[in-house]
Parts: structure tokens; C-alpha cells; sequence
């Protein structure tokens, strides 16, 4: 069986290469259409949105690779002991308010689901974008559980 830190980090480099791809042939695509007279009506929502479940995505990615959202400056003054506990206690807080974040969001992608709701300029529905919020914060928790996990598991060593 895979880590699932593994997991994620491919699943979001595939993701968001998929994503990044599908931005730069929208714009490539609109620059050409615009051009020739016809003009991709929406481009710009399209890749707003686009762009914005890129950033969901990439959560989970930089804390794999202990990006910006690691507490790295004030970790590394720290003892082993105390550096272990801290790390415990940030990742164990940022899984609350990662999981209690999620619900608005499933409430809000069921509403536009279940009412059907469309952008204006694209023919869309906006459930498909919401989605992407309580997903990336799902996964996002789901990293802080195999965190704690592998931080509990850790032993201490003698110096």
C-alpha cells in the first residue's frame, strides 16, 4: 500500500498540470480566436475559475514539501522534544479548521448542484468549481492525519 502522502503529492502534480495545461490552452486558444474575429466568450471566468481550484490543489502540495504554511522559523529554535509537540499542535489545529471549513463548502456545492446554477457568461455549473474547495481541504486534511500520525510514531533519540 502507497503512503498517502505519496498519493496526494502525485495525485496533485497530475492535477494541477492537467489544470495549468487546460489555463494556457484557453488563453492560447482565445488569443488565436480573437484574432481570426471569434472570441471565446467566458475566457476569462474560465481560467479565474480554473486558476482558483489550482490554488486549492496546491495547498496540500506545499505542505507536503513543507512549503510556506510550515512553522519552520519558529520550529528550528526549538528543542527535539518541544519542536515535536509544536509540530503535533499546529498540524492537529490546522486539521480542525481544515475539517470545519468543509462543511459551508459541501453545503454551498450541494446547493448549486441541487438549484442548477450557471455562470453568466459560461455554460458551467457552479457546483463544479465550489467542489473543488471542500476537496482541496479534505485532502489538505487528510496530509495533517498522516502527519500527527507519523509524528506520534516517532521516538525520541538519545543524544
Amino acid at each position: 500500500m502507497h503512503h498517502p502522502k505519496r498519493i496526494a503529492e502525485i495525485t496533485s502534480l497530475v492535477i494541477g498540470s492537467v489544470a495549468l495545461s487546460t489555463v494556457i490552452l484557453i488563453t492560447v486558444y482565445e488569443s488565436v480566436a480573437r484574432r481570426v474575429g471569434v472570441p471565446f466568450i467566458g475566457h476569462q471566468e474560465a481560467t479565474s475559475l480554473i486558476l482558483a481550484f489550482i490554488v486549492w490543489i496546491s495547498i496540500g502540495y506545499s505542505e507536503i514539501k513543507g512549503g510556506h504554511i510550515n512553522m519552520s522559523i519558529i520550529l528550528d529554535h526549538m528543542s527535539p522534544s518541544g519542536r515535536r509537540i509544536a509540530e503535533i499542535t499546529f498540524s492537529f489545529i490546522m486539521l480542525v479548521v481544515s475539517l470545519v471549513a468543509v462543511w459551508p463548502g459541501v453545503q454551498k456545492t450541494i446547493y448549486d448542484f441541487n438549484y442548477h446554477t450557471m455562470y453568466t457568461t459560461l455554460p458551467w455549473p457552479t457546483w463544479i468549481a465550489r467542489a473543488a474547495v471542500p476537496a482541496g481541504l479534505l485532502a489538505f486534511a487528510t496530509l495533517q492525519v498522516s502527519r500527527i500520525s507519523d509524528l506520534l510514531r516517532q521516538r525520541e533519540k538519545p543524544t
